[in-house]
């Protein structure tokens, strides 16, 4: 797998998103295609919620979400 440097990746809106309003940013930092091809991983994505946004309710049928917060608090409706 490759080095990545998360300050050479630009905030791009998340693709479930209005890309003129997005609730929600993200950066890619690995992709399904740059794992190990033996993996299951699909990708690993940095994700920024502003305050008072939300992310649109959404489903992924082929792959499961893990949230981490690093910062403030949130909420998360399953």
């Amino acid at each position: 797998m490759k080095k990545i440097n998360e300050n050479s990746i630009d905030w791009i809106p998340a693709s479930h998103e209005n890309p003129k309003d997005p609730g929600i940013w993200k950066k890619v930092l690995i992709k399904h295609e740059d794992a190990d091809p033996k993996s299951k991983l699909m990708s690993v994505i940095l994700a920024k919620v502003p305050a008072d946004r939300t992310n649109v309710a959404h489903v992924h049928e082929t792959m499961e979400e893990i949230f981490y917060f690093t910062e403030g608090e949130g909420e998360i409706k399953i």
